[in-house]
This record gives structure tokens, sequence and C-alpha cells, in this order.
């Protein structure tokens, strides 16, 4: 208690909670008692009550030392006028707190600046703040610093200076700068690829409790990446940020997939549920995979198409999938072919292999309804030419066969072209379709678009012939016999 007599502590003043050393008290409200700016009376009483949450209190004590001109003072009263929601009042405090070249203040008004707070957005003049606190060998300005050349704000991109900003955080003991470092050495940016050397950094600051290094470290465990892979360890990370009540919706989700392969269903839709209902994407998909194949559910196919709704709606595009596939069965929800064909395309347009070869059969699935009608969609050849086409150019052998038909007959496509029949037959019959092939003989057999020739008819015919195909089988019969009785075949 010397050091506080020395400086002359108020009476008014109460006495802060007594700690088992004095030491300790200062560790706990981050004071260096050697600090002759930090050691001002007010400013550790606030900072007391501010660490205690007592904010009104807290800015009381500030106030009385950010009046006398007391740097960090302004600044701290600054972030109460912000917890407070005025923002005004904050970026004012933080100003004049800037204005005597505290790095506290210089870097709270940066991010104001970055972020819109009470004033105008200005990434220019940020940089210039974060700088000016860096010249003072501030690690929080070292590690925004970073941060601004990694991603270009307020100064061109540099990724090899964003790495040289965070090594100097990082090696004074800067936790998100640490994490920042570590994802340079996990993904090679500015950086030789490391892994090994991303899971140290991502170590160190897990132990100051880093939220985004913990969640990195657990991921790391979990894909293998730098360690071993460990399911449990991940697992029990991912666990710890839950029971600290730190958990969000990727920790949730993350962990929901871990119970999910090691096939505990129960846990894994708890996990899937809390991140699904905040919005995950990703969750949200994996609980209607839990309602459609019965995994730690009752198996409720309904209950997944709506599941997956929301996360097509967001657009991911396995859900956008999923759920094309459900309207194109009918499970779940009433059949519709134009539904699956609209949820197929979105999957398709993101580059999803499997939306991509079903987009074709769904097209001519509904090219089918528009072709025969239904009872609640007329007739319409022209209509049903079109999905025909678009599916024939996406590889679909039905409808190529299908494309070929209508240009052999001459429905929707503005006429007979026996040719272009020939063009989709030939593709069909290519893929093996026995329809496809069985037309194409048909064509050869009575000379549609092509010379007549037996042998080549023949031939078709016995391709499809040995799929069963029942016409093939009987023109085989059929053509086998001409040949015993026959000249045309030379």
């Amino acid at each position: 208690m010397d050091r506080l007599r020395f400086v002359g502590a108020p009476k008014n003043l109460p006495k802060p909670q007594r700690e088992s050393t004095l030491d300790e008290a200062f560790k706990k409200i981050n004071i260096d008692p050697e600090s002759t700016e930090q050691f001002v009376p007010e400013y550790i009483y606030g900072k007391i009550e501010f660490i205690s949450q007592n904010y009104a209190k807290a800015a009381d004590f500030f106030r009385r030392a950010a009046y006398k001109g007391h740097a960090l003072s302004q600044n701290s009263l600054g972030l109460c006028h912000e917890m407070g929601g005025d923002f005004e009042g904050a970026v004012r405090w933080f100003q004049e707190s800037a204005d005597l070249g505290c790095a506290d203040g210089e870097n709270n008004l940066g991010r104001c600046y970055l972020q819109g707070i009470g004033l105008e957005k200005d990434f220019k003049k940020a940089f210039e703040l974060f700088l000016h606190a860096g010249e003072q060998d501030d690690m929080e300005a070292l590690n925004n610093l970073g941060l601004c050349y990694q991603y270009g704000t307020g100064v061109q991109e540099d990724i090899e200076k964003a790495v040289d900003y965070y090594e100097r955080a990082a090696e004074k003991g800067h936790p998100g700068a640490q994490n920042n470092l570590g994802l340079c050495f996990e993904h090679g940016y500015g950086v030789d690829q490391d892994p090994v050397m991303a899971v140290a950094l991502y170590q160190k600051a897990a132990r100051q409790n880093d939220f985004d290094a913990q969640k990195n470290l657990a991921s790391c465990y979990h894909r293998g990446v730098g360690v071993t892979m460990n399911p449990a360890e991940a697992i029990r990370l991912y666990k710890g940020l839950v029971d600290g009540g730190k958990a969000d919706t990727t920790v949730f989700f993350e962990l929901g997939t871990l119970y999910y392969s090691q096939m505990e269903y129960d846990d894994s839709v708890r996990a899937f549920r809390q991140a699904a209902h905040q919005g995950h994407p990703g969750a949200q998909k994996a609980l209607g995979d839990c309602y459609h194949y019965g995994h730690g559910l009752r198996p409720d196919v309904t209950a997944a198409v709506r599941w997956y709704q929301r996360a097509a709606d967001q657009g991911h595009a396995d859900a956008q999938n999923s759920l094309a596939y459900c309207y194109f069965e009918g499970r779940g929800v009433s059949q519709n072919y134009e539904m699956a064909v609209h949820w197929y395309q979105a999957a398709a347009d993101q580059g999803h292999s499997a939306a991509i070869k079903s987009l074709g059969s769904a097209m001519k699935s509904l090219g089918d309804e528009f072709f025969d009608g239904t009872d609640t969609l007329c007739r319409d050849e022209k209509e049903a030419a079109k999905w025909y086409i678009r599916a024939s150019e996406l590889g679909s052998a039905a409808a190529q066969n299908k494309l070929g038909y209508c240009y052999e007959m001459g429905i929707g496509v503005g006429g007979e072209d026996h040719q272009k029949a020939i063009k989709w037959y030939e593709k069909a019959a290519e893929q093996g379709l026995a329809h496809g092939q069985y037309n194409l003989g048909v064509c050869y057999e009575k000379g549609r678009g092509v010379g007549i020739d037996p042998y080549i008819a023949l031939a078709w015919y016995q391709k499809a012939a040995v799929q069963s195909h029942k016409q093939a089988q009987s023109a085989v019969e059929r053509l086998t016999s001409k040949r015993r009785q026959s000249t045309i075949w030379g």
C-alpha cells in the first residue's frame, strides 16, 4: 500500500478489493505499477470498477482524471461512452487521448474511423492513427497495421509487411497477432507454408483465451493440419468453448460434424440444432440430413425439406442439391420438376458436380410434363422441346433421344429435320441408351436422314436388344430373317 500513499489517493475514493498481493491486484486490472502514467488513483479505481462491469462508477472515476488531461483515462472514458451507446462522446474522448499521443486512444479512434463508429468511415485516417501508435511499439497497433496491410485497408495491400507487423506484435505476446500469424503460416500467406508453426502459434494465443485461436487449434486437430488428426482432442477444445459460453455457430457446427463422424448422433443433433436455429446454413443442411436419414431423430422428410429450404435460401449448394432431389422425387414435398430444375440450377451454378449431373434429368422430366400435359400443366410442344434442348446440351441421354424424336416427327421444333434427329439419336446411342440405339437403327433401316443401311441398322438393334429392349429384339429377329431371304444384304 506504500505506493498508493505515495501518489496520494484522494480520501473520497473507495479502497480496491483486497488481493493476496498488491502485484496480483495490479495484474488483474492490467496496471503496470512501474508506470507513472498508469499509476493515477482515479484511473486505477476506474479500472477496478470497469473490470467489475460497474461502468457508471468507472466512468465517474475516469472522468475526474480525464478532465485533468490524463490520456489513459480519456481513452477509458471513451470506451464507457461507446458501451453506453454514446458514439459521438466516445469519439470526442478518443480524440482527446490521441491528441496527447496515447497509443490506446489512437487505436480506438482508428477503430472508429475503420468501422464508422460516431463518424464517417475513413480507412486512410484509421491507418495513419494505427501507424502513429505503432511507432510507439504498441502491440495492438502493430496487429492493426498487419490487418491493414493484409487486406489493403487504407494502404496498398502488402502481405509481407502484414506478416512483419504480426510477428512484431506476436513477439510482444498479442494473442490476436499470434492467431493472425498462425493463419499466415497455415495457408502460406507471405511466408512459406508451415502448418506445424501455425499450430504452435495457435496454442500460444489459445493459452491467452483468444477465441479465434482456440477455434483454429480445434480445427487443426479436426482436420489433421500441423498435428496428427485427433477428433477427441478437437471435441474437447470445441466443448471447452461451449462450456465457457464462447461458442459461436461455427463451433457448434464443427462440434456437430465431429459427433456425426463418430456416429454419436444424439450429440450431433444437439450441436447442429444450436447452430441451425442461429442461421448457420451448413448446420441447417446437416440437421436436414439427420431428419432425412433418421440419425438421432425420428425420420421426418417433411422436416428435412424445411431445413434444406432454409439453407438453400442462403445459397448453400449442398442444401440446394438436396432440396432439388426432394422436389424431383416428391420426398417430403409434392413432386415438382420445375422447382427441381430451379434448385439444381442454383447448385450447378456454384459448380456442384452432383447437381450438374442431375440437372439434365430434371430438365428432361419437366420437358416430359409439357410434352404430355398434366392436370395442372397444359400440353406445350414448343416448351417441351425447349427443355429437351437444354437437357440435351447438358448431356442427358434420355433428353437427347426425346429431342431426336421431336426433330424426326416435327414436334415443337418448327418442322421435321431428320438430320438433326440423327445427330441427337447418335449422341444418346453413344451413351448406351437403348431407346436411342433402337431409334437410330430405325433411321438406318428406313433411310430417315441417312442412306438405307441394314448392316448398321442391325448393329444398333443388337446393342439395344442386349439391354432387353423388346422392340429392338423383335427388329433383330426380323432383320436376321430377312437377311436369309433377301438379296438386299448383298
